[in-house]
């Protein structure tokens, strides 16, 4: 277990888990600026250095979300610790975790899957055009995905 370091504020200290600096460096190459802008905030409101904000997987008192690039955003001063912004935006932030840290196959199947559940009604009227080897060839799929879909959506006509 790596040491923590240890910081001062006032009488009280406070423990921190380090963010090495190879994870930092990760996660502002990764959001490529403030985050609160990709989930719909100005540019203009930025300001200050750049800073990275825990985020738990779940709201919970009392302990802190792990230093690595599962639960770490980069945010600057201003939407990070001034206006209580990433406090607010909590299940924004941890969506933009979750989508961020899937693998590209996950993230393609995601989609696969939403798009077929809005083709769910057609796929109703007109079960023939969309049994697996017709949508094979419209839209080739890797076979780990289809298997995904399968266990996901067995109601769905394969």
């Amino acid at each position: 277990m790596p040491a923590l370091r240890r910081q001062w504020i006032g009488a009280d200290e406070v423990r921190r888990d380090p963010v090495t600096r190879d994870v930092a460096l990760a996660v502002l190459r990764r959001d490529n600026g403030c985050v609160a802008v990709w989930l719909g905030e100005s540019g203009r409101d930025c300001r200050g250095r750049l800073t990275l904000d825990h985020v738990k997987d779940e709201p919970r008192m009392g302990k802190r979300a792990p230093s690595d690039m599962g639960h770490l955003v980069a945010l600057c001063e201003y939407h990070h610790l001034e206006t209580g912004w990433a406090t607010s935006h909590r299940p924004e932030l941890r969506e933009y975790l979750r989508r961020v840290n899937m693998t590209c196959s996950e993230r393609d199947a995601e989609d696969i899957a939403r798009i077929l559940k809005a083709l769910e009604p057609d796929m109703k009227a007109h079960p023939e055009e969309y049994t697996l080897e017709a949508l094979q060839r419209r839209m080739p799929l890797p076979e780990e995905d289809i298997a995904q879909l399968r266990r996901e959506h067995p109601e769905w006509p394969w």
